[in-house]
């Protein structure tokens, strides 16, 4: 009898706008609090304590997400522990976390850029929806990009290696045109097919090449 008065009354319940308001705003408070913890984490190197490659290596383990997913989090996090004005505005709720994600997207490879309009890209997101903001910072990115000095530029390359768990090796990279070209020369060069009926794919011909005979 019990159980069936349970069920009838799980069955009329209502859930109100209000309610699903409410849990929103909650899920954005925790991601304020999260970024918050994330950023004093990755500042005294946690992740590297731990034993992680990088903080978004600890995160796709830790946090059961995706790498891309972890990268997002991690720029948020340390966009906002650089920036303090970006840490106050989330705190006081005068932005949301998908502000600031777009946020981490400009200021990628853009720092000066970035940092000099700031206060007008942190007013104006306090004025915007994140959808409309969204399209806001496709047409900053593709004004501040005509600007880049050169050695700006030159910032959109990287090269890291770095050990991870269980003594593994992690590689990234980001390359200009040139670069990348002349990246890919060489490991053609180094990958080449052994002969017409090399059964190896490319990618196991490409690991040949860091074997210590084949340098």
């Amino acid at each position: 009898m019990v159980q069936c008065m349970v069920a009838v009354a799980l069955d009329t319940y209502v859930v109100t706008e209000e309610e699903v308001a409410d849990a929103l705003r909650t899920l954005d408070a925790a991601m304020t609090h999260v970024l918050a913890l994330l950023g004093e984490f990755d500042t005294q190197g946690g992740w590297e304590i731990a034993g992680a490659a990088s903080l978004v290596s600890w995160l796709a383990q830790q946090g059961h997400c995706t790498r891309r997913e972890a990268a997002a989090l991690a720029r948020n996090a340390r966009l906002a522990r650089a920036h303090h004005e970006l840490s106050d505005a989330l705190q006081a709720s005068a932005i949301t976390p998908s502000h600031l994600t777009q946020l981490s997207t400009m200021a990628r490879h853009r720092s000066r850029k970035f940092d000099a309009d700031l206060p007008t890209l942190l007013e104006t997101a306090t004025h915007v929806d994140p959808e409309g903001y969204r399209t806001i910072a496709a047409h900053w990115k593709s004004l501040a990009d005509d600007l880049l000095a050169p050695d700006e530029r030159d910032e959109r390359n990287m090269l890291d290696l770095a050990e991870t768990y269980g003594g593994s090796w992690v590689l990234r990279g980001v390359f200009d045109d040139v670069r990348g070209a002349a990246l890919h020369r060489m490991l053609l060069e180094r990958s080449a097919p052994m002969g017409a009926n090399d059964p190896r794919s490319a990618s196991e011909r490409r690991k040949r090449c860091c074997d210590a005979d084949a340098c």
